[in-house]
């Protein structure tokens, strides 16, 4: 099967938009025997709405989202439940989705090579009623994307080094969080407890948070949700682990508890705390969480390393 045609849609909300390819870069190097139009977003929601409405009318054709992980969330979420498929380029801040995906892989050779994406499907996140691409997480690492958000408004030229200076900023901040959680795993053993947690990511690729490696054996095909659960620790432990974990070394901790679920349920034990989908903040008190496995139409470059 190949694509004829294309939508790219443009989000000026990823890093400023300061990654972004102009319209006329795109429409100039792709390739002349496919369909392509080029639509920037205008406001909150426009993303899903366009991605939504150019996939119903254009079955079998690509909406690519050219932004960070929040746009490339909200792109898939209208491209969800059609016919049509979705890819991305990476244009945003951490670009975090597409290293599982197409790591090492540019922008400008997507674009010149987006005629050779082959058809293929990847898992989801259903998380109570929205869904998640990438990673659902709360906690310590939650409230260091709520920090990283600020600095980037407040300091637009670190975008890059935000994250780093939210989660140094995080560690002198409050640690845990007591949570209690339900967990059922691939073999249909149901897991339960509650504890002091600094943190707990459901994972469905490998990175998040900048580059940081939460789930290190995690795969967008598998039909498994990677999930860890972090125990509360001091501040000094927490700086020792937090180099491992931006590395995924950090499994073998005994405060690292993973499970390979496919559904299961969180609640907070503390009221609203921060959960963060794909990079947006939503505050939760409880969440029921399952894998869709192969619910999206993934349009993937085949030349990814891996």
């Amino acid at each position: 099967m190949s694509f004829k045609k294309f939508l790219f849609i443009l989000s000026t909300e990823a890093a400023g938009g300061r990654n972004l390819p102009t319209k006329e870069h795109i429409l100039t190097n792709v390739d002349k025997n496919i369909e392509v139009e080029v639509v920037n977003t205008l406001y909150r929601g426009h993303t899903t709405n366009l991605a939504r409405e150019f996939a119903q009318k254009n079955p079998g054709s690509v909406v690519v989202a050219c932004g960070g992980d929040g746009t490339l969330r909200e792109v898939a979420e209208g491209v969800f439940g059609t016919d049509s498929y979705f890819s991305a380029i990476p244009c945003g801040t951490g670009n975090d989705f597409y290293k599982t995906v197409a790591y090492g892989v540019s922008a400008e050779e997507m674009i010149k090579n987006i005629h050779k994406l082959t058809p293929s499907k990847i898992d989801l996140i259903k998380v109570n009623d929205k869904i998640c691409l990438n990673v659902w997480n709360f906690g310590f690492d939650a409230d260091v994307i709520v920090k990283a958000k600020e600095l980037q408004a407040k300091h637009p030229r670190m975008q890059d080094l935000s994250y780093t200076f939210g989660a140094i900023k995080s560690v002198f901040g409050k640690l845990s969080t007591k949570i209690s959680y339900e967990i059922e795993t691939i073999d249909n053993k149901l897991h339960t407890g509650s504890g002091n947690f600094l943190l707990g990511n459901v994972a469905n690729g490998k990175y998040y948070g900048g580059g940081f490696n939460p789930a290190p054996r995690a795969d967008v095909k598998d039909g498994i949700l990677n999930v860890s659960l972090i125990d509360h620790t001091n501040s000094f432990q927490l700086l020792a682990l937090l180099g491992k974990y931006k590395k995924g070394k950090h499994e073998h901790f005994k405060i690292v508890h993973t499970f390979d679920a496919v559904k299961g349920k969180l609640k907070s034990l503390e009221g609203e705390i921060n959960g963060c989908y794909d990079g947006d903040i939503v505050r939760f008190s409880e969440a029921k969480f399952e894998v869709i496995n192969n619910g999206l139409n993934f349009a993937e470059y085949e030349g990814k390393d891996g």
